[in-house]
């Protein structure tokens, strides 16, 4: 399945990915599937970098541009709430960027959730599921790269 992915870096990380399943190093498999997707949302395919673009271009008014801006804790003259104001400004971006990112997930939002519940507790993981669990992932990062693929989000 690695030779679907056109993108030869993460093509090459799935191939890993492959490589451990077969040899039963399923611990390693799922790692992999998490560094292949980590690569493909935050440099490959840029996934928040995207999301943040629709968001400014479908929508987002002036009030919500104003808050986000890097500079827009400055213009507030007390230390405290300089500070607040910064604080709220970078998470009112992050949540954008999370809401928009979970757009490009499509169908595989709740995927993404088990993926994500494997990653975190793969060291806890029973030998006797570790196996399905990363057949789960290979199946998860493969679909969901060619989806991106299919797309042109990644290239």
């Amino acid at each position: 399945m690695a030779s679907l992915i056109k993108n030869k870096e993460l093509r090459n990380t799935i191939f890993k990915a492959e490589k451990a399943f077969e040899k039963g190093n399923y611990k390693n498999c799922i790692i992999y599937c998490d560094e292949a997707l980590s690569k493909a949302t935050f440099e490959v395919a840029d996934i928040f970098g995207k999301a943040g673009m629709l968001t400014g271009y479908f929508g987002a008014g002036n009030e919500l541009k104003k808050v986000i801006n890097k500079q827009y804790f400055q213009s507030f003259k007390q230390e405290e709430t300089r500070k607040l104001a910064k604080d709220i400004s970078r998470a009112i971006l992050q949540l954008g960027l999370a809401s928009t990112g979970m757009q490009f997930l499509d169908e595989y939002r709740s995927g993404f959730l088990e993926f994500r519940g494997i990653i975190s507790k793969v060291d806890n993981v029973p030998k006797e599921k570790l196996k399905e669990k990363a057949q789960f992932c290979l199946n998860f990062v493969i679909g969901l790269l060619i989806k991106w693929q299919t797309e042109g989000v990644i290239k």
